[in-house]
């Protein structure tokens, strides 16, 4: 489970300076390369084209245009391509109480994860993260955090090189954001078993804030023993252009279990809601938006090179506010994983998606389910 922190900032660095300059050091350089080839079984057009789409598989009167490649897929979206991905650079040091740690990336996740962001160019989209870490000589259960980092919701995480699934939870990739700008405080009450971490955001996903308002994040994580942990994470703040009023609010309840060196178990539920999210042209007003997900998976160690995992969730868009349109949907996955060294791994994975809503394309129709096979690879450097 990923969770990241971010940093104190300007405050703590000006009375550190003197002491970095004499301090002895603490640095490394890695890198992280993600390639995948996919195939959908409903051979559909490459993901940048326009498609158009009929209900109807025999008639001639199409009904609007879509976007093309694997449908309610965030990151593996691309079919029958090889595709990069991520490549990523890794700069970390330390000096004494204060870290600094910066992720310069490219590829197919980067675009798609800064595509909706405000205040983000060409440049700026290739940091990943950008973080300085303090903590005080005096307070050691203490860290602040400050910068540009990944997300605390969710039990799944941005690289795939630390989940255990190749492709994104349908969780993942729609409930909730991906990256933020902003403050965080953690707190080890518990060594090992109880930690709090609280964050102040500009928002989702945004370099720049689209209003006066800030978003609050907070996560609890509790291990009792016996391999249990439980974590709570929550998030709530205005994210509508201007609008300080309307709240956009997501609660994540995560439990795992590593029953033995061969054998773990996760599950993952998140509710959300925002208001005024969703244009009611009967009332001529606006109503609030739900959405809902509960996502299952285990793995097992078949030895230290091999391990399966399979998953299986659902995820329910009320009103179609995330998705784009009202629908249950259903995925099932199994992963298979061969570290050939410990620094390349390669994935092989199955994956079938069904909705109540036909939102997938085959042969210029629309469909309510998709199967998709892939083959990736995962080096760390």
């Amino acid at each position: 489970m990923q969770k990241k922190i971010v940093s104190l900032g300007a405050l703590a660095l000006a009375s550190l300076f003197a002491q970095m300059a004499q301090a002895a050091s603490e640095e490394s350089i890695t890198g992280y390369l993600d390639t995948y080839y996919e195939y959908n079984f409903n051979h559909p057009l490459p993901r940048h084209a326009s498609v158009p789409v009929t209900t109807d598989p025999n008639s001639a009167t199409y009904k609007g245009f879509t976007q093309g490649g694997t449908q309610l897929r965030n990151f593996d979206v691309q079919d029958n391509q090889f595709t990069l991905a991520s490549a990523e650079i890794t700069y970390k040091r330390t000096i004494e109480n204060l870290s600094l740690k910066v992720d310069l990336d490219t590829g197919d996740n980067t675009d798609m994860m800064h595509s909706s962001s405000s205040g983000v160019d060409e440049t700026s989209k290739h940091i990943g993260q950008a973080i300085v870490s303090y903590t005080p000589s005096s307070l050691k259960s203490l860290t602040f955090n400050f910068g540009k980092m990944l997300s605390h919701i969710g039990w799944e995480g941005a690289k795939a090189k630390d989940n255990w699934n190749y492709s994104r939870s349908l969780l993942y990739a729609f409930a909730g954001p991906y990256w933020h700008n902003g403050l965080n405080l953690s707190w080890t009450a518990v060594q090992d078993v109880f930690v709090a971490n609280f964050y102040i955001y500009n928002g989702w996903n945004n370099r720049n804030d689209t209003n006066r308002g800030k978003t609050l994040g907070v996560q609890l994580a509790y291990a009792p023993g016996s391999g249990l942990a439980f974590v709570y994470n929550g998030i709530g703040g205005p994210e509508q252009d201007g609008n300080e009023k309307n709240k956009k609010i997501v609660h994540d309840f995560i439990a795992t279990w590593i029953a033995n060196e061969q054998l773990a178990f996760s599950a993952d539920a998140i509710i959300g809601s925002e208001d005024k999210a969703i244009v009611d042209l009967a009332n001529m007003d606006k109503s609030k938006a739900h959405w809902s997900a509960l996502q299952m998976g285990l793995k097992y160690n078949l030895s230290p090179a091999f391990y399966l995992s399979p998953r299986i969730e659902a995820f329910w868009d009320r009103e179609g506010y995330t998705t784009g349109a009202s629908q249950s949907i259903r995925e099932a996955t199994l992963t298979t994983s061969w570290k050939v060294v410990p620094q390349f791994e390669i994935r092989m994975e199955a994956r079938q998606d069904m909705s109540t809503h036909k939102a997938f394309i085959k042969d210029g129709a629309l469909r309510d389910e998709q199967a998709t096979l892939s083959l990736s690879t995962l080096v760390t450097l």
